[in-house]
């Protein structure tokens, strides 16, 4: 069997294949040898040895939270063993910094071979990424792979660390797809949560020798999230689509916790912890929300009013499919008004004072 056939049957989300090939019976047991078990258990509870503790002082221009070095830690040892990881740390626990410090690692024990990561992040983040990267891990050389970089023609990547592109521009740049990277790091990974979409199987299509996945919220809407992201990450842990339907669906019917065998397999190989678990963190402030309520400024009001009896008049001649579709043109047309006139009419002004809601933002500011 394959090595990720062997860890579904260890953690049940298969049943065990008996002599002749078939499955044998739920009473069986399958358990992990001494090996196996001491492999998981390192990745289960990593440590910094001297080395990466030398490198993250010199080369990393800050200084980690303990979290943070348990992190890193942990994204290295996986790293070593080419196994797939989801860091879905909390949004603010810093998952782009982990990452920083994983490819200063990495350059400090290839410096005589070339060892190239590519990383791959929604379009809004390039330079967020490109300023953590100058102020934090400034000896790291990245190219951006995008016109609002470097461009999208083939580079001379010799010399470079990371080649930093976005979603959109993995299945439309040729060379992105011809070379096998070292490492893949795909940030805000809710892109590829759809495995029928266009860009996921483009990403999914991407040569590599180790795969790591960020994202805040490894499931939003179904189970089948997860498995989208294993299925790029570690491809054949949680079996086909089909595989991992029925499992659920033989969990669900029987009236079992579907949770238990599933989270025992994914445990090593997903990494998430919560702003709000103390243990974690305990220096940061609670989070206080408020529910405000905004009215809409008199601009506001006039052109809402107008876009309703536009609206009105324009669905009267159509149905079906179009229909569908001018409402949903006008829904999102209701949420510009609502945010800000120039948001709709593209004026380019913004001025405050013409939205309700940036007047009211202003008052809870001050």
């Amino acid at each position: 069997v394959t090595f990720a056939e062997g860890l579904r049957w260890l953690s049940g989300l298969r049943e065990s294949p008996g002599d002749d090939g078939g499955e044998i019976q739920s009473h069986t047991r399958v358990i992990s040898g001494k090996w196996l078990s001491e492999v998981l258990d390192s990745i289960r509870t990593p440590e910094a040895d001297r080395a990466m503790e030398s490198v993250l002082k010199s080369d990393l221009k800050t200084e980690l939270r303990p979290y943070q070095v348990r992190g890193v830690a942990w994204l290295k040892a996986l790293h070593h063993m080419r196994l797939g990881a989801i860091l879905a740390d909390d949004m603010g626990l810093g998952k782009t910094i982990q990452v920083l410090a994983l490819l200063l690692l990495r350059k400090s024990e290839s410096r005589d071979r070339e060892n190239i990561a590519l990383l791959i992040v929604p379009a809004s983040l390039i330079r967020n990424w490109k300023s953590e990267i100058d102020r934090f891990a400034p000896s790291l050389r990245c190219w951006i792979a995008h016109p609002s970089g470097h461009g999208l023609s083939r580079p001379p990547l010799a010399g470079f660390d990371i080649v930093i592109t976005t979603y959109g521009c993995v299945a439309r740049v040729e060379w992105l797809s011809e070379r096998c990277w070292d490492l893949i790091v795909a940030d805000e990974a809710q892109s590829i949560k759809n495995p029928s979409a266009k860009q996921t199987k483009a990403v999914k299509q991407l040569k590599s020798a180790h795969r790591i996945v960020l994202t805040g919220t490894p499931i939003e809407n179904h189970l089948l999230d997860l498995w989208s992201l294993f299925d790029f990450t570690s491809p054949g842990l949680l079996g086909t689509t089909k595989d991992f339907d029925g499992f659920i669906k033989r969990r669900t019917a029987g009236g079992e916790s579907l949770y238990a065998s599933l989270r025992n397999l994914v445990r090593p190989y997903i990494l998430r912890r919560l702003k709000t678990d103390k243990s974690v963190i305990s220096d940061l402030p609670d989070k206080t929300e408020m529910k405000v309520y905004c009215s809409l400024s008199k601009g506001q009001a006039v052109l809402y009013q107008k876009s309703v009896e536009s609206l009105a008049r324009d669905i009267q001649d159509v149905d079906g499919i179009k229909r569908r579709g001018v409402v949903l043109s006008y829904l999102m047309r209701f949420k510009q008004i609502c945010n800000h006139p120039s948001h709709f009419v593209k004026d380019g002004k913004l001025l405050g004072s013409d939205s309700g809601k940036f007047m009211r933002l202003k008052e809870i500011c001050e």
